[in-house]
């Protein structure tokens, strides 16, 4: 892990570990701004999906309450 200020300097670590230990390979290299964000990518997908689930059954809990008084005035229209 290397910390760091600006851009990702990936090809200056190379760099360095190459000249401590030319045997070491470096692979897989990322910003942890890409590993947090695949990480949540989930989480994301999962909290969506439950705030749309809610969202309709909102809507259809209000379209039956609407429904409901609609139904209670026109009994009471015809009085």
């Amino acid at each position: 892990m290397v910390r760091y200020r600006g851009e990702a300097p990936t090809s200056a670590v190379r760099r360095v570990v190459g000249e401590l230990d030319p045997t070491l390979a470096l692979h897989g290299t990322s910003t942890m701004a890409a590993l947090r964000g695949e990480r949540l990518a989930q989480d994301r997908i999962g909290a969506t999906v439950a705030t749309l689930f809610a969202a309709v059954g909102l809507l259809l809990a209000c379209g039956a309450c609407m429904g409901c008084s609609l139904y209670q005035v026109a009994l009471r229209a015809r009085e």
